[in-house]
This record gives structure tokens, C-alpha cells and sequence, in this order.
């Protein structure tokens, strides 16, 4: 179970337009795993025909892509002021990866672009489902 961010082109209105080319190309990837550096620390960058990934392993934060699919998605393991830190790493890595690719980060949880949501909407929802398991 993992909080799940999706990133997307939209048209000049804010719509999401259907992906018919890929969204990273080597350029952004590099780009993407230097700052990802910056702002997670030392990450492993991978890669297979057709898709390409990145890992923070001590938070759990993974980057997929996949030709018309770039994820980012962090586990369910932190709440309270934890879970503060990871929503501000996220946070900016969402907007470091915006910038680099002119895509929208968004997020299905709070159902609106993740920088729009105030990072307290987002911690509430790991707190949701730490209370959900009894992990406070």
C-alpha cells in the first residue's frame, strides 16, 4: 500500500490530454536523478527496455517509468512529523520533476494537482492510514 502520485501533460486549460508520446527522454532522466539526489540523498537509478526506475530505499520511494507512465510512489510507513518529512521530499521532487518536464504531478489521493493541496492534506491521509493499522 503506497501513496501513489502520477504525473501527466495537460492542455493550455489545466485537462489532461492523452499520452501519445513518451514523457521522459534520457535528457529528463538524468536531470531527474540529479535532483533527486539533492533532495533524497543517494538513490539507485535503473533501468530495462522500455521502462526506467529510481529508489530511495530508506523511505521506501520509487520512481517508475514507463514510456506514457512516470509514478512516484512512497509507502505507507511514516505518520505525524515523519510523515511531514516525506510529504516535503516529495513535495519537492514532484516540483523539481515538473520543472524539468513541463508535466503535472497528480495526486489521486487528495484528487487534485499536488501542489495545489496543502501539504497538511497529505499527511493527513499517511495518518488516516496509520490509524487504519494501528501503527501510531
Amino acid at each position: 500500500m503506497s501513496y501513489d502520485l502520477f504525473f501527466r501533460r495537460r492542455d493550455s486549460e489545466g485537462v489532461p490530454v492523452g499520452e501519445t508520446e513518451p514523457l521522459l527522454d534520457a535528457e529528463n532522466r538524468a536531470a531527474i536523478a540529479a535532483r533527486a539526489r539533492e533532495i533524497l540523498g543517494p538513490v539507485e537509478v535503473g533501468e530495462n527496455p522500455g521502462s526506467w526506475w529510481l529508489r530511495y530505499r530508506p523511505r521506501g520511494v520509487t520512481l517508475e517509468y514507463s514510456g506514457r507512465l512516470l509514478v512516484l510512489r512512497v509507502p505507507y510507513w511514516t505518520h505525524g512529523d515523519a510523515a511531514n518529512e516525506n510529504v516535503g521530499k516529495l513535495r519537492k521532487l514532484a516540483r523539481a520533476i515538473e520543472q524539468q518536464t513541463g508535466l503535472q504531478c497528480y495526486d489521486p489521493q487528495l484528487d487534485r494537482p499536488l501542489l495545489d493541496a496543502e501539504p497538511a492534506d497529505s499527511v493527513a491521509v499517511f495518518d488516516e492510514v496509520a490509524d487504519m493499522f494501528d501503527l501510531r
